[in-house]
């Protein structure tokens, strides 16, 4: 059948309905194009003339304008002009001015975009309008102005005037259709029915029947929409007991997903999340609205490599399919490091497709720990146990290393205060303490160090230091412990070697010393060796400590290098040492970028090698001639200078006030002291000072605190930290606020000495010796004493002869001699400084202080040479009056603070005076003895040299065996007692030149 006769078949099917509507839909149809084709093609000139048009008018408008800012050469306000008409004309696309074959201006405005379909641009397709117009002002040409217009709006215009003309079309249609109603309303009104019930099915009515009636078509419609609503109802009725069977099932698969204590979740192809469960959310700490479409990669945003193992899985399991389960390390959004396992599968569609995967997160860090806790628990038992031992052994240790100075610290210090002991063991003592601090100060000074590298706060730097120079301070300090022991040091230098390293010298030196000190402590006989080459392939030095000890076991090595250990219990036994020293040496090194390392068997000795990176070599060293060590310090005085200046001392521990007050009167400074910071505001601002030494840990004020006072009140003196904080942190801090300089406590005299030196004067040196005559002390108390004094006289000139002698000599053994012979000759009978004088000559002697010997004979003999004698009174007997005169103490007159002390004297003259007469009256010789020595040594010391010579006589006539004469001298000396008593008695408080003679 051929196509003709199959649509008249179709057409006699139709019924009347059908055929009318298909009719006048098909003559609307063509109306309506025909109307929209002419109306578009009318409509398409009318608008393409407009666009012309205005483009001239455009032109028309600007060209004069834009010659008369050509004619200027204004092109800022041609472009302003230009931009102004583009905003008038929104259509223009671009306005150009060309002059000489150049564009000067370019305006190209943006032009809105209106949607207008593809397929009516295509069909009814409006040309872009262009003009040009020449610019010309008074006879000059000044090019051509050209105005592109877009057709954009035109061509949207257009469109707008066809969907117009369609909606006319369409309305009557519309009026057309209702005028079929009308005609075939008995059909319609069938068809309405069948339409509402059609609505009223499709919104639930089920139950909705259309009763036939009309044209058969209309009828054979309602029937068939009947017979339909019967299948559909029975059918609806099955698929709303199977929904319902549905939902009820996707709800417990929800609920069960939700509740499951495992992380669920499930994504699509391009591996995005499409549903994570609750337990997910919490055990990764991100919700599941910020996750749902993203990718693993936003998960792990600080690990990348997890989110890119974790895609490699995925996509394998997307390609292979199957199960898939693998372990993995995440890290959840709160930081936290987790040990899982993953168990996936692939998801697929009705067709077998895949579409996803679903995979579950089993968290197995708990059990992964308590695996490794249970595979530990022996190892830890056994640690523990060892830990214990080490920290008793440590703690055992430690006590040692502190109680064995603090012993010696307290026991010498107690024993300085025994009068019987002679200076030599008085200098012992002292040395011992000294030695004993030093050892506490490095102890202290090693833990702190420790302490400063692991909390990361210990600071190196990096200069230039000659190798030598650093070579010679450590072989200093390291050969005295060698040669006290009894062994070899020597230094073997492997040339070339660098003139100069970059490095630390401080960390440096304490790295060598540290291992130099192991060394020798652990080397009973034989030899240390220090070897020091250069690795010109590695541009480092290496130093090697290498000695003849008793060597390191394997077992030893493993733990040598660590804190709080050494090698076991027997070697702290024997040796001592805390263990700090290598732990610290290794620190030091590896941050000065270098290293440590040892080679060691027991019984054959160690060799420790030290690393260090040489830096910029300048010269190299190719022999021992070609060492240059720097020279001395041009200022070599063993003794301080003398300054002068004020200077105050802000400090409130009393025994630092004095020890600091003490050495700032060494140097020829008499400080003020005050207490806090407070005190020190108010008496800075109040009179000037030229120093002040500030303590930064004070009540009431700290000095942080009152050295930012003072420099916010305008106070420009300099200030100088007194702190026992001596990081590079506290320096910092100290500096930052206002002060001028640093020094830690405990404070070294070098130190303090060039701190005072560069802020304050220096002094005049005192004089070697007075002009000023003076009359020994023998002759303020007896006039009639004269040849007693020259005697006196002569005698410690001979002493001075024998000084100058031994001083000559250096025999210090000598002068601590003539010192001790001359304390005993009664020194206070000639002058009491001379007594001063003797005892630190006999201190400096015994501790082997060359130049304070050589200082203190100069001061003996210009001494000496003050002492004028007078010449003897006529008549040798007293005067009776002078019996009786009241007699004050020379120490008074000298120091009238000192009255404690002659008080003292006083209140026991009654017991020496009972004492004498009961071992006379017993005939003790060996008592009197005792007693007149006793006398003798305190008589002149308390500022009464006739008691001194009264003794004397007395000891020679107890020598003797001439009691009588004792028991003469006894009442003669209780005399001389109510002379003394009578004196104190007389004396004025506050006076004392009223008693420069008796």
């Amino acid at each position: 059948m051929n196509l003709a006769a199959r649509g008249t078949a179709v057409w006699r099917s139709l019924g009347l309905l059908p055929r009318l509507a298909a009719a006048q839909g098909l003559l609307l149809l063509c109306a309506a194009a025909l109307i929209t084709l002419l109306f578009a093609r009318q409509y398409h000139a009318q608008l393409a003339g407009e666009q012309a048009a205005k483009a001239r008018l455009l032109l028309d408008v600007a060209a004069p304008l834009v010659a008369e800012q050509a004619l200027i050469g204004d092109y800022a306000a041609v472009k302003q002009l230009l931009e102004r008409q583009a905003t008038v004309y929104p259509e223009i696309s671009r306005l150009t001015w060309r002059w000489n074959g150049r564009d000067r201006v370019v305006v190209r405005p943006d032009v809105p975009r209106e949607e207008v379909p593809g397929w009516f641009q295509r069909l009814a397709a409006m040309p872009e309008a262009h003009a040009t117009a020449d610019i010309r002002l008074g006879g000059a040409d000044y090019g051509r102005l050209e105005a592109v217009l877009d057709p954009t709006r035109a061509q949207h215009a257009l469109w707008r005037a066809t969907l117009h003309n369609l909606a006319l079309s369409s309305s009557a249609m519309l009026v057309l259709m209702v005028a079929l109603f009308f005609v075939l309303r008995a059909n319609l009104r069938v068809l309405r029915q069948l339409a509402d019930a059609a609505d009223r099915f499709r919104h639930g009515d089920h139950t909705v029947r259309v009763r036939p009636g009309g044209a058969r078509e209309v009828r054979s419609a309602a029937s068939a929409f009947n017979n339909v609503a019967e299948r559909m109802q029975g059918l609806l009725n099955d698929l709303s007991e199977s929904r319902q069977q549905l939902r009820e099932q996707l709800h417990f698969s929800e609920e069960l997903i939700e509740t499951l204590p495992l992380p669920l979740y499930t994504k699509n192809r391009q591996g995005r999340f499409t549903r994570v469960n609750k337990a997910w959310e919490a055990f990764f700490g991100a919700g599941r609205a910020e996750m749902l479409g993203r990718h693993v990669a936003d998960l792990y945003l600080d690990s990348p490599e997890i989110a890119a193992h974790i895609d490699v899985m995925d996509r394998a399991l997307m390609r292979n399919g199957g199960l898939q389960t693998h372990d993995a390390t995440l890290r959840t959004r709160r930081g936290e490091d987790r040990q899982v396992m993953f168990a996936k599968t692939t998801l697929t569609d009705a067709d077998g497709h895949v579409i996803g995967l679903i995979g579950a997160i089993t968290d197995l860090t708990e059990l992964k720990r308590a695996e490794h806790q249970a595979r530990a628990a022996l190892i830890e038992k056994t640690a523990a146990e060892k830990a214990n031992q080490a920290k008793s052994l440590f703690l055992a240790n430690m006590s040692h290393e502190i109680r064995t100075p603090l012993t010696a610290i307290i026991g010498y210090s107690e024993a300085l205060l025994d009068v019987r002991q002679s200076m030599a063991e008085r200098i012992e003592g002292i040395r011992t303490i000294r030695q004993a601090g030093r050892h506490l100060l490095g102890l202290i000074n090693d833990i702190l160090d420790l302490s400063k590298i692991e909390a990361g706060r210990l600071e190196v730097e990096c200069i230039p230091v000659p190798l030598f120079d650093l070579i010679d301070d450590v072989v200093a300090l390291a050969r005295p412990q060698a040669e006290a022991k009894g062994i070899g040091f020597a230094v073997e230098p492997v040339f070339p070697l660098p003139a100069k390293v970059t490095t630390d010298p401080v960390r440096a030196k304490q790295i060598l010393l540290n291992l130099i000190s192991n060394a020798i402590k652990f080397t009973e006989q034989g030899q240390v060796s220090l070897r020091v080459r250069h690795d010109a392939v590695g541009g480092r030095l290496v130093i090697e400590v290498v000695d003849t000890g008793i060597g390191i076991s394997a077992e030893q090595l493993v733990r040598l290098f660590q804190a709080f250990s050494q090698a076991d219990a027997s070697t702290t036994r024997r040796f001592g040492g805390t263990g700090l020293g290598l732990a610290l040496s290794k620190q030091l090194a590896e941050m000065l970028g270098g290293s440590i390392c040892v080679d060691s068997a027991p019984g054959r000795g160690s060799r420790f090698t030290v690393t260090l990176p040489v830096g910029a070599i300048d010269a190299m060293m190719h022999g021992a001639d070609d060492i240059r060590r720097a020279p001395p310090p041009e200022d070599a005085r063993t003794t301080a200078p003398n300054l002068k200046g004020r200077l105050l001392l802000v400090e409130d521990n009393p025994v630092n006030q004095r020890v600091i007050a003490l050495k700032a009167r060494h140097l020829g400074i008499e400080p003020r002291i005050v207490e806090n910071g407070a005190q020190a505001v108010e008496a800075a601002l109040a009179e000037p000072f030229d120093l002040i030494l500030m303590d930064m840990h004070m009540p009431v004020m700290d000095g942080m605190t009152a050295t930012r006072t003072l420099r916010a009140r305008g106070y420009t003196g300099p200030i100088v930290a007194l702190t026992a904080n001596s990081t590079q942190e506290d320096r910092q801090y100290c500096l930052d606020a206002g002060c001028n300089g640093f020094l830690t406590k405990p404070i070294e005299n070098a130190q303090f000495t060039e701190t005072l030196r560069r802020h304050l004067q220096a002094g005049e040196a005192a004089p070697a010796a007075s002009g000023e005559p003076l009359v020994p002390a023998l002759l303020w108390q007896d006039p009639d004493l004269v040849e007693l004094a020259r005697h006196l006289h002569e005698r410690f000139v001979a002493y001075g002869a024998a000084l100058q002698r031994a001083q000559a000599a250096g025999d210090n053994e000598a002068m601590r001699t003539l010192a001790r012979q001359m304390k005993t000759a009664g020194p206070d009978y000639l002058a009491p400084q001379l007594t001063e004088l003797i005892g630190q000559l006999e201190f400096a002697a015994t501790a082997g202080n060359r130049q304070s010997t050589q200082d203190l004979v100069a001061k003996f003999d210009a001494l000496m040479a003050r002492l004028q004698l007078p010449s003897p009174p006529d008549g040798a007997a007293t005067p009776a009056s002078a019996a009786d005169t009241p007699l004050v103490s020379d120490l008074l007159q000298e120091s009238p603070d000192m009255a404690d002390l002659v008080e003292y004297f006083l209140e026991r003259l009654p017991e020496y005076e009972a004492s004498l007469r009961t071992a006379a009256a017993a005939a003790d010789l060996a008592a009197l003895k005792t007693q007149a020595h006793d006398l003798k040594s305190v008589g002149g010391g308390y500022g009464y040299p006739l008691v001194t010579q009264l003794a004397i006589r007395m000891e020679a006539s107890i020598l003797a065996g001439k009691l009588d004469e004792v028991l003469g001298q006894i009442d003669e000396f209780a005399r001389l007692a109510r002379r003394i008593r009578a004196g104190e008695a007389t004396r004025p408080a506050g006076s004392q030149a009223a008693y420069r003679s008796s």
